[in-house]
């Protein structure tokens, strides 16, 4: 993100600034609208709790010691807890161990009163950044998660519609996934391997266990596979090679 006063990327991310002292907090809002922000200001811990549930806040910069802060209840509430919401805490009387609290309860930053503008919005810009981060990491896990779940789905239908007839090809037997001749022999005889240990675990993580390699390589085998069998996922490819041991 640029320093420079002009808009933030992402155009407006929305700044809640907490501080009970009234001028400061106007002068520390105009700073951050001249750099493209949208500013909700609040004099204490309770009003930052209601702009946060009025509407949507990316980041709060509050005051340590304003009202309804003595104890950081302010890092102790739910949304800041569980690192969703970015918190960066402001104070005039700084000492090692409100630091460290204050860190360790999940704020990205301690910003030292009195502080130039300027340092101010690269610490914004910086929190901003480390949320969208966090962010990303949240939704591939939950994406993870859903391809655990899809597959734990697809592997209970197939066990419930009982064993799989023997497969296409002659010596196969007991593989528990079935392809048509060409495609079969199009695949090495590791990528054979990698669909069997597959379709017995549905986990990257247990293939490479069972076969002695890493994820790493287990992935690679997998992309040729997709290339081969013209799929582009693991729960394709298990739909592909099970569908056949079931026809």
């Amino acid at each position: 993100m640029s320093g420079a006063p002009s808009a933030a990327p992402g155009s407006a991310a929305t700044i809640c600034l907490a501080d009970d002292e009234q001028m400061l907090r106007n002068v520390t809002a105009a700073v951050l609208r001249r750099h493209g922000y949208d500013v909700v200001t609040a004099p204490d811990t309770a009003g930052v709790q209601a702009s946060v549930e009025q509407g949507r806040v990316d980041l709060v910069v509050a005051d340590i010691h304003m009202p309804g802060n003595a104890q950081l209840e302010l890092l102790e509430w739910e949304p800041v807890r569980s690192s969703s919401l970015p918190v960066i805490l402001m104070t005039g009387r700084p000492s090692v161990a409100s630091a460290v609290q204050a860190l360790r309860l999940s704020a990205i930053d301690y910003l030292t009163k009195p502080f130039e503008p300027n340092e101010l919005v690269a610490r914004v810009q910086r929190g901003l950044a480390l949320a969208a981060q966090r962010r990303a990491v949240r939704v591939d896990a939950e994406r993870a998660q859903q391809v655990e779940r899809l597959l734990a789905d697809l592997r209970r239908t197939l066990l419930e519609a009982g064993p799989p007839p023997p497969p296409a090809v002659p010596g196969k037997a007991g593989c528990g996934w079935k392809l048509p001749p060409r495609e079969y022999a199009s695949l090495t005889p590791r990528e054979r391997e990698i669909i069997t240990q597959l379709v017995a675990s549905g986990a990257v993580h247990d293939v490479a266990g069972r076969l002695g390699i890493s994820r790493h390589t287990v992935r690679n085998h997998l992309q040729a596979i997709y290339k081969k069998l013209q799929v582009n996922s693991q729960l394709e490819l298990l739909r592909k090679v099970m569908a056949g041991s079931a026809a």
